[in-house]
C-alpha cells in the first residue's frame, strides 16, 4: 500500500509542476503582439508631436503622414479631404518616390492605392480623376511626384488606404479615418 501511495504522490506532484508550468507559460504570453484582425482606424494630427517609426511598424498599421515603404516604393498619405456628399468623395493627396535605380515606364498610381473599408469592402479609384503635378507615367528614382487620387464610398463607415508595389502585392495599411454619416 505505502508502495501505491508513493506512485500516487509522485504522479499527482508531476500533474501540479505540468500545471504551474502551463500557467508560468501563460503568464509570459504577449498579448499586444497578436493581431485580432481589426483595425482601430483614425486620423492621427502629427503637427505637434514626434513620430517613433518603430512603434507604427510594430503596429502593422501606418497614419497619414507616414512613409510606407513597399518594395522600392514610397508612399506618404499627404492629405485627406472628404465632401459632403452621400455618397461621399474622398480625395487623397499621395506622394510616390522611386527608391529603385531605375525608371519605373508606365506607373500608375490607380493601380497601388485602393480603399478598404471596416467591412472589408475594396474601392478603386475613380477613372479619370486622378491628377498629376507633372506628365507621363513615369516614376523617376528620387524624385517625389504628389498625385490627388478619387474615391467614391459610403459615408458612415471607417476606412483605410491600401498601397502596394504590384499586382499580387497585399501592400501595407495606412489608416485615414471615419467618414461621419
Amino acid at each position: 500500500m505505502s508502495f501505491l501511495k508513493k506512485i500516487f504522490k509522485i504522479g499527482l506532484g508531476i500533474v501540479v509542476g505540468f500545471i504551474l508550468l502551463l500557467f508560468i507559460a501563460a503568464l509570459t504570453v504577449d498579448t499586444d503582439s497578436v493581431d485580432t484582425g481589426i483595425n482601430k482606424i483614425k486620423v492621427v494630427d502629427e503637427s505637434n508631436t514626434e513620430k517613433d517609426d518603430s512603434d507604427v511598424v510594430a503596429q502593422g498599421t501606418y497614419a497619414v503622414g507616414d512613409r510606407v515603404i513597399v518594395g522600392e516604393v514610397a508612399y506618404t498619405i499627404t492629405e485627406v479631404d472628404i465632401d459632403d456628399d452621400d455618397p461621399t468623395w474622398i480625395d487623397l493627396g499621395v506622394e510616390f518616390e522611386n527608391l529603385g535605380d531605375d525608371t519605373r515606364e508606365y506607373y500608375d498610381p490607380d493601380d497601388n492605392v485602393k480603399l478598404i473599408s471596416e467591412k472589408g469592402q475594396t474601392y478603386e479609384p475613380l477613372n479619370g480623376y486622378t491628377t498629376w503635378e507633372r506628365g507621363l507615367d513615369e516614376l523617376r528614382p528620387g524624385i517625389p511626384m504628389e498625385v490627388y487620387i478619387v474615391f467614391e464610398v459610403p459615408r458612415g463607415q471607417m476606412y483605410y488606404a491600401e498601397v502596394g508595389d504590384s499586382f499580387c502585392d497585399d501592400g501595407k495599411k495606412i489608416d485615414i479615418g471615419m467618414v461621419p454619416k
